[in-house]
């Protein structure tokens, strides 16, 4: 099967996505059902591969 591995990924995809998106990052978290600050390390690590 597909594991947690592919939810994650998945998750970590679309916050990139819609962060390219210019989505506001706290719609992000609440779509992605982060209940910590956890999703900014994602978006940081997107943020710096972009640019």
């Amino acid at each position: 099967g597909w594991g947690t591995t592919f939810g994650h990924s998945f998750r970590i995809g679309g916050a990139s996505y819609y962060l390219a998106q210019k989505v506001n990052p706290e719609i992000i978290r609440i779509a992605g059902r982060w209940r910590s600050m956890a999703y900014e390390t994602y978006i940081r690590a997107f943020e710096q591969t972009a640019s």
